[in-house]
């Protein structure tokens, strides 16, 4: 058991080191580009069972270490778009939030002509295409931390590189969730989309919030639109005193309940066959 004491807001450091909040886009951060750090979040996501993924219910830990514990992953949701978490984080740790978390692979790729079945069959040329597409139509992003704004947002776009990740045997996210029946390694898969990397913050009480938008998607299996508002209000707490509840949790339900109509941030990758043009792909 252990307790946060909070100072008053004027009277305490918001982060521990550099000018700004936030690091730069683009930084090498404890070793990796933050690009590459959103393709290790994207690979801690779905290396974790359904049923207690942060992604998917409410009745987990929404923050976890990276594997190296180097850096802090905040999670979002694939299902509601507007959220009000509390969570508490270590010092010392930069933290990885998810302003727009965008993810392209085989797995969870509708596979042309139709787009009406998983897997695809993309090479990763391909994929990274959906992705730069998917993330070009964002077209807003704020973002404060403790009631101070975090400017130049859309210079947070970063890109992961080809990355692989591995699906449990059963009840993971693409089964439960997109309905494909892949488990196991899966590879190639990219993501590209809006990230910022926060400076360690100081021990206390931090207030983080920011929104986005998403225009109509002009094809499948492109998304849209959609929209994300995310409060969390993040206690910081010396390292060692942070009880990761992921990797506590044991009990894996049978099956995972997705919203009545079957999308994901109130859409779906899977296409109308009858209506919608496909993008065009590269060869």
């Amino acid at each position: 058991m252990y307790t946060v004491s909070v100072e008053p807001l004027e009277n305490r450091t918001l982060f521990a080191g550099g000018p700004t909040p936030e690091f730069a886009a683009g930084s090498i951060v404890r070793g990796k580009t933050i690009g590459e750090w959103s393709g290790e979040w994207w690979a801690k996501v779905f290396s974790i069972p359904a049923p207690v993924n942060p992604m998917v219910t409410e009745e987990v830990s929404h923050s976890a270490a990276s594997n190296d514990g180097k850096v802090t992953f905040l999670f979002g949701s694939l299902f509601a778009s507007t959220l009000n978490r509390t969570e508490t984080i270590p010092t010392g740790t930069p933290v990885l939030v998810p302003l727009v978390p965008l993810e392209w692979s085989n797995a969870d790729t509708p596979a042309a002509p139709d787009y009406m079945t998983l897997p695809g069959n993309y090479t990763a040329a391909q994929l990274q295409q959906f992705a730069t597409a998917q993330a070009n139509l964002v077209d807003a992003l704020t973002a404060t931390l403790d009631g101070q704004p975090i400017d130049n947002l859309f210079a947070h776009r970063e890109a992961s590189g080809v990355f692989s990740y591995v699906l449990p045997a059963e009840h993971n996210i693409i089964q439960d969730v997109f309905g494909g029946p892949s488990s196991g390694p899966q590879t190639p898969a990219v993501a590209e989309g809006y990230w910022l990397m926060l400076q360690p913050l100081s021990p206390g009480q931090h207030v983080l919030h920011f929104t986005s938008h998403s225009g109509e998607a002009p094809s499948p299996p492109l998304f849209g639109p959609f929209e994300g508002d995310v409060t969390y209000m993040l206690n910081v707490s010396p390292k060692g005193q942070v009880r990761n509840a992921q990797g506590a949790a044991s009990a894996i339900a049978p099956t995972v309940t997705p919203p009545a109509d079957g999308t994901l941030f109130g859409q779906t990758r899977i296409g109308d066959a009858e209506h919608d043009e496909p993008l065009e792909l590269l060869n």
